[in-house]
């Protein structure tokens, strides 16, 4: 049997501690707020993005690679903390010719994307993205949305994308990926 125990405090007990905890000695300055815990390096992390693709030549690459709020930069959402929430830097289908008009990403996925923990879409789908898939995404405990397809990837699928428990949708296709499935992409399901 659990007992639940209420502790009541009336107004003016509660003001008393709450000032002899604050207050301190009379005279006396309170102690300085202790500071803030590091900031993940989200910046870095997309900073790393713009030159492993060649940022410099992307569709849309507005805001990118300066001071501005990451919110600011294109194909970036982040919430209330700064923190970034989504990237979508794909590129767009083309009615006129039916065809993917790419955003113009090209080289490989830096591993530095796996530290974006806050992170729960990324869209990277219809670039020129080549090489392997980071094993680092799968660090990424919050994604809901991975999709990669419509590039040049190659190697296999990182049996890490399994840690993914959040995921909802994965889009690989179109790519030059080999090999077999990885078994803990079953846990996903």
């Amino acid at each position: 049997m659990t007992h639940q125990r209420s502790v009541f405090v009336g107004t003016g007990t509660l003001m008393a501690i709450l000032c002899a905890s604050a207050c301190g000695e009379p005279g006396t300055e309170p102690p300085d707020p202790p500071d803030p815990p590091a900031a993940p390096d989200d910046r870095g992390a997309l900073v790393k993005l713009y030159d492993a693709t060649r940022g410099v030549t992307w569709v849309n690459n507005d805001g990118w690679n300066t001071d501005a709020p990451l919110g600011e930069w294109y194909g970036v959402e982040t919430d209330v903390a700064g923190r970034v929430v989504s990237l979508d830097l794909s590129g767009v289908w083309d009615e006129e010719s039916y065809r993917w008009k790419r955003h113009g990403l090209v080289g490989r996925i830096p591993l530095e994307l796996g530290g974006l923990t806050q992170l729960r879409s990324l869209v990277l789908s219809a670039n020129e993205l080549r090489g392997s898939i980071p094993f680092e995404l799968g660090n990424l405990s919050r994604l809901t949305r991975l999709d990669l397809g419509n590039n040049r990837l190659t190697d296999g699928i990182p049996s890490t994308l399994g840690n993914l428990s959040q995921l909802r949708e994965l889009d690989l296709r179109d790519n030059a990926l080999f090999g077999l499935i990885p078994s803990e992409l079953g846990k996903l399901i």
